[in-house]
């Protein structure tokens, strides 16, 4: 019976230092190893958001130089163009004509009166 004593109690020390090897070696390397993942997890999500800043600022940079170009073209149209437009000036001087030939007719209707 010794024997078979000795036999499980050499079994139990064999397995009891597996296990203090396990939680000294293989606990420790689980940890670093999780550690790495959420690392790797944090930098890929950092890029990602990163991208998308990038990504916005181009198309912000692109459609601001989009319209400055359209309101300098508008701005430089506007600056080249006239106080009053000629058909108004047109429009303007031929109702004066007209007034004035009335005006004229009037008169001269009142002098034949008289």
């Amino acid at each position: 019976m010794s024997p078979q004593i000795r036999l499980i109690q050499n079994n139990d020390t064999l397995m009891s230092e597996k296990i203090r090897s396990s939680i000294v070696n293989t606990i420790p390397l689980w940890k670093s190893q999780m550690v790495l993942g959420l690392s790797m997890y944090h930098s890929e999500e950092a890029m990602k958001a990163q991208r998308e800043v990038t990504d916005v600022t181009n198309k912000l940079l692109e459609s601001n130089a989009k319209k400055l170009h359209q309101g300098s073209v508008n701005v430089a149209k506007e600056s080249e163009r006239g106080i009053v437009d000629i058909e108004t000036l047109k429009k303007t001087n031929l109702e004066l004509i007209a007034t004035l030939d009335e005006v004229r007719k009037i008169s001269s209707s009142r002098s034949c009166l008289k």
